[in-house]
């Protein structure tokens, strides 16, 4: 039963930490998407 539960536990933790990792991709990637959208900004105004 105790190896069971720290089964769950590990498995939580782990969840926790590749979701968390996915998160910190998806806003690397929102970032440079937005500075791409300001880069083109820039270019608009000449």
């Amino acid at each position: 039963m105790l190896y069971f539960i720290g089964m769950i536990v590990i498995c939580a933790y782990v969840a926790i930490i590749v979701g968390s990792i996915i998160l910190l991709i998806l806003k690397v990637i929102e970032r440079k998407k937005e500075k791409q959208e300001e880069d083109w900004d820039k270019y608009d105004d000449y």
